[in-house]
């Protein structure tokens, strides 16, 4: 059956812990170093079981019990969902965060926004680094190509129209 069992005798006793069965299985353990729980504990909108945290209230579900770990974060309102990466002296290291009011993807390091994915495309603020070979493409078919070989810089344009260069 499933019913929950409890015995005090003197090894409990003894040895201060207090063992709680079902099935003739341990489930559920008090000692003096805490609680031990075998299979799922809830508590609360808390639960966790071997896949890690699945579940805390309405904000986070941490690993799937699958060979790829997944992170959802839901806001209570729906309007803007942050992931923050900090260590204990800088409470504002890094940001991702998505604002379901305007559809925007932010990505903050350093305290300041360095990438802003939009409906209307990508903004960066800062550098774009490539590496040589790397290639910055435009077009559908990669019609304007501009990069960098390691010891020559091209410009390469296969398009149907003229390159303007304007200054």
């Amino acid at each position: 059956n499933a019913n929950l069992y409890y015995a005090a005798d003197s090894a409990a006793v003894a040895t201060g812990k207090h063992i709680f069965t079902t099935q003739n299985i341990e489930r559920f353990e008090i000692s003096a170093t805490g609680i031990d729980v075998t299979g799922t504990a809830t508590m609360g909108g808390l639960t966790v079981d071997v896949g890690g945290i699945t579940q805390l209230g309405n904000l986070a579900r941490i690993g799937n019990n699958s060979a790829i770990a997944d992170l959802t974060l839901n806001s209570s309102d729906s309007s803007v969902g942050t992931i923050n990466f900090a260590d204990a002296s800088d409470s504002n290291v890094g940001r991702i965060q998505y604002n379901h009011a305007n559809n925007t993807m932010i990505l903050r390091a350093a305290d300041a926004t360095r990438v802003l994915v939009s409906s209307t495309g990508i903004d960066v603020t800062g550098n774009v680094s490539l590496p040589d070979n790397g290639k910055a493409t435009f077009g559908a078919g990669d019609d304007l190509q501009i990069f960098h070989d390691g010891s020559n810089s091209y410009i390469i344009d296969n398009g149907t129209g003229s390159l303007f260069i304007r200054g």
